[in-house]
């Protein structure tokens, strides 16, 4: 049993070591291009869209949800995500 219980915790820490150096490589190389969306210096909105990228975000997500974002609602992180490639 002891030699279970030690075996148990030796992978649990090896997963937990695993995951650690995950978040830390995530964190320093950046991969998916996210530091600059979660800092509030460098995202900034455009003020108005130009009728191709209204067109382009209509396209990506709901109509209805692009009026409201147009009128001055703020848009989620998913949504600026999902439509930032047609700004």
């Amino acid at each position: 049993m002891k030699n279970f219980l030690n075996a148990f915790f030796l992978v649990l820490g090896v997963i937990f070591f695993i995951i650690i150096l995950f978040g830390i490589y995530f964190y320093v190389a950046d991969p998916m291009n996210l530091r600059p969306l979660l800092s509030s210096s460098n995202s900034k909105l455009p003020t108005s869209l130009t009728p191709e990228q209204e067109v382009c975000a209509v396209a990506k997500i709901d109509p209805a949800r692009v009026i409201e974002i147009k009128n001055g609602a703020t848009p989620t992180l998913s949504e600026y995500i999902t439509v930032k490639d047609c700004f």
